[in-house]
């Protein structure tokens, strides 16, 4: 699968600072991966405890949170969405999402619109096995 990056979890503020890029990134994910259209004019903070990044606007709320595993889940307004990566860049935790499957974009020629068969991509052609999330 590729994979997305999001933003880097060290550079989220807990106060009232900026890092417009990493913000910019996760708010454009959520909006257009996620269709979460609230996003705009949202605020974003991360938790003392360093565990939870809160993106909120009136009484709607996305939280990413780490677990003792190391492992991101988003989730909004309190129900599980999808789960995220974590790797290690230059000692600091950046966030990636996965995409579509590689394979699914020999699905779609140079028109989206137009399907191709599973023929036209090749003897023995087998996608890899999707799982999405719940």
């Amino acid at each position: 699968m590729s994979e997305k990056y999001l933003f880097s979890w060290d550079n989220i503020p807990i106060e009232d600072e900026k890092n417009l890029d990493d913000e910019e990134n996760l708010l454009e994910y959520l909006r257009d991966d996620c269709n979460i259209g609230w996003t705009k004019g949202a605020k974003i903070r991360k938790s003392r405890d360093d565990k939870t990044v809160c993106i909120y606007k009136d009484e709607n709320l996305v939280e990413i949170v780490i677990d003792d595993t190391e492992k991101a889940t988003l989730k909004v307004n309190d129900s599980i969405t999808r789960n995220l990566k974590i790797k290690y860049v230059n000692g600091k935790r950046d966030i990636y999402s996965e995409n579509l499957p590689d394979w699914w974009s020999n699905v779609f020629d140079s028109k989206p619109e137009k399907l191709k068969s599973i023929s036209d991509m090749g003897p023995g052609y087998i996608p890899e096995p999707v799982a999405y999330p719940r």
